[in-house]
């Protein structure tokens, strides 16, 4: 253990003595520098939003969310508009069944009950199967007669069935039992079921938008599906949106409506807000309309630490990334995508995803500040090492000049740890002790050589200049006695330097302290300026 610890330490010792030449200590400083010059501009460009651009990392994830939705979505209508149309064509079969071979004219169930009730039973086996085939909440038929034709209200009183999963105040959704909303009590008791609280005997097609447009249409229209906006189930608290397929007989008679029901209740539990480092994303989907998301319309995914109301309009402004959408509810950051969707006013639907502007906002800025306190302080310690080296750089050159003036002996002690200055004095001093040794040490011969070369380059000007500074004089002093302005000094100053390839006066001052020290200074000082 003592031997190793030994060697250790003469390792040690053996790292601190090595002497570093000039040129590297430069280098480490440039680099220093260098580095510190980066730390700068990453820290502008940061604070401008080109480096650590978070508005790339949110319209991803808005975007991303976007096309998850956007697919599911357009998955499940497309599920529930075949759905609709294979039930509007069993339906049609089922309905001229029960005609028994008549003039096939949906006219004759009018005021006739008992027929209702057994075109409703004969119904029910091809609804209760999409009904727990299609996962959806409810279904329904509505078939264009009236069990009583004399009553006030019977212009907008239509008979047929709707079942729906579970108590829509239960809020019960799954393959359970159903319930009967609209049709006859005979049909839930031969079929083991209760009635829905809210219970009607016959549809309000009043409630139901473009029923009677259906109903009206031509033979080239009767095979188009169709959704509703957002609307109240009568009696109930829940929302729902229903798609709506023509039922057409053979004879081209449109015989009634039917279709699926999407309700809120599921709407909210397919879509649940998702949680993203930017806040809480909210799906809806709306009507399209230039610059506007309506939710009285539309219908909205879960809500929970939101703060949007289900009933509220946003507006949108256009973006580059994304647009923004204000509300009463405050303002918000969303992308939308088309969905093929088409309501009855013939308004295509979209699909979109919204965030709280304030909450990204504050995590994007939190964000750029972290980073720009990461950079200012990497800055800081680039400039104190820069600093530090300078110091060291420059202390061990003047004190050897020191230490060579007072012709003080070269001990490790008084050692600069710079390989130049090291071989100078010990240069130096080997002269003073055999004046017949007239040559240079290779490497301060080959140094000086170098930087003879490169005065050379200098115009007469520069010269002047390098021969001013030779004598000691500020730049400020030299541009007074050159009767130039002090621009045109630096001017000069800065090609001086890079023809010589140094970068500081303090630099140029070394290389004439050497030539000076070697009897050289002739050399590059071709004339004195008076």
């Amino acid at each position: 253990m003592n031997c190793l610890a030994r060697k250790i330490n003469e390792f040690k010792q053996l790292i601190r003595n090595q002497n570093v030449t000039l040129r590297r200590k430069m280098m480490l400083y440039l680099a220093c520098m260098f580095m510190a010059g980066a730390g700068v501009f990453v820290f502008l460009l940061t604070a401008t939003g080109y480096f650590f651009n978070a508005e790339d990392r949110l319209e991803w994830t808005l975007r991303n969310r976007l096309e998850q939705v956007t697919e599911k979505m357009s998955l499940e209508m497309e599920n529930y508009a075949g759905y609709s149309l294979n039930l509007s064509k069993q339906l049609s079969r089922t309905i001229e069944t029960q005609m028994e071979g008549k003039e096939k004219s949906i006219s004759e169930f009018t005021d006739s009950g008992d027929k209702l009730v057994a075109l409703q039973k004969s119904m029910y086996p091809d609804l209760n199967t999409v009904l727990l085939t299609s996962g959806c909440k409810g279904v329904y038929a509505v078939i264009d007669a009236t069990i009583n034709s004399a009553l006030p209200e019977a212009g907008h009183s239509r008979s047929g069935l709707y079942l729906r999963q579970g108590n829509s105040g239960n809020n019960i959704t799954g393959f359970s039992d159903p319930y009967l909303f609209r049709g006859s009590p005979e049909v839930a008791r031969e079929n083991g079921f209760g009635l829905h609280n809210r219970w009607n005997l016959e549809f309000d097609t009043d409630l139901l938008p473009g029923y009677q447009e259906v109903l009206e249409q031509t033979s080239d229209h009767t095979k188009e599906i169709y959704w509703t906006t957002k609307m109240v189930l009568k009696g109930t608290w829940e929302e729902v949106i229903l798609s709506c397929a023509p039922i057409v007989g053979s004879n081209g008679e449109i015989y009634g409506i039917c279709g699926i029901e999407l309700s809120s209740t599921n709407f909210r539990k397919e879509y649940p807000v998702k949680e993203s480092d930017f806040g809480t994303i909210l799906t809806l989907i709306s009507p399209k309309e230039e610059n506007v998301l309506c939710l009285e319309c539309g219908m909205a995914g879960n809500m929970e630490g939101t703060w949007v109301k289900g009933f509220e309009v946003f507006d949108e402004i256009p973006g580059k990334r994304y647009a923004t959408y204000r509300s009463d509810s405050g303002s918000f950051l969303g992308m939308k995508s088309d969905l093929s969707i088409i309501d009855q006013n013939g308004n295509e639907w979209v699909a979109a995803v919204l965030i709280s502007k304030d909450k990204s906002m504050a995590y994007i800025q939190k964000w750029r500040l972290i980073v720009m306190a990461i950079v200012a302080a990497f800055i800081v310690l680039m400039l104190v090492a820069a600093y530090l080296l300078s110091r060291k750089f420059v202390k061990p050159i003047l004190q050897g000049f020191e230490e060579i003036k007072e012709n003080k002996p070269v001990t490790d002690k008084n050692a600069s740890k710079i390989a130049e200055i090291e071989e100078l004095k010990s240069f130096i001093a080997s002269k003073r002790e055999n004046t017949k040794i007239k040559e240079l040490p290779e490497n301060i011969e080959e140094m000086l050589r170098d930087f003879e070369e490169r005065v050379q380059r200098l115009t007469p000007t520069e010269r002047i200049l390098l021969n001013y500074f030779a004598q000691n004089y500020t730049l400020e002093e030299i541009a007074d006695k050159m009767y130039i302005s002090i621009a045109t000094a630096k001017k000069h100053n800065t090609n001086m330097n890079r023809k010589l390839e140094i970068t500081s006066r303090s630099q140029l001052m070394v290389y004439v302290e050497l030539f000076r020290r070697c009897n050289r200074l002739e050399d590059i000082i071709s004339e004195t300026p008076e």
